[in-house]
């Protein structure tokens, strides 16, 4: 039964969306219930995208840890730090929503790679 009422609620929420993707609406509201959702997006997105691009690199004969990072951050165009953890690529999601309301009615597994070019360019050789 609690499960059912708390599903209500995140169905109230949705009902409720500003940016009319209610997924990104789960990034920008203050219910920690509804960060925790976005949080395991984001982390669903960020390891889909990494374990995406690693398939393709060793399809292509990529085998060493060191040249599949480079792989990786050439395809993603995005360089995040090692030590980063999913809370921290979830702030960065969010900042780049406030920053870009623009761009909400995006799917969110595009505005999080987007947040990562934003937030961790590669830098330029």
């Amino acid at each position: 039964l609690l499960v059912s009422a708390s599903f209500f609620n995140q169905e109230q929420a949705f009902a409720q969306s500003n940016s009319g993707h209610p997924e990104v609406d789960l990034c920008l509201g203050e219910d920690p219930r509804l960060q925790g959702a976005c949080l395991f997006f984001v982390k669903g997105a960020v390891q889909g995208l990494e374990m995406g691009v690693a398939s393709v690199a060793t399809k292509q004969g990529v085998s060493s840890e060191e040249a599949l990072v480079a792989y990786q951050q050439s395809a993603l165009l995005a360089c995040p730090p090692e030590n980063i953890g999913f809370p921290q690529y979830t702030a960065v999601l969010r900042k780049y929503l406030e920053d870009n309301p623009q761009n909400r009615h995006e799917p969110l597994i595009g505005l999080v790679l987007l947040a990562l070019i934003d937030a961790f360019p590669c830098p330029v050789n």
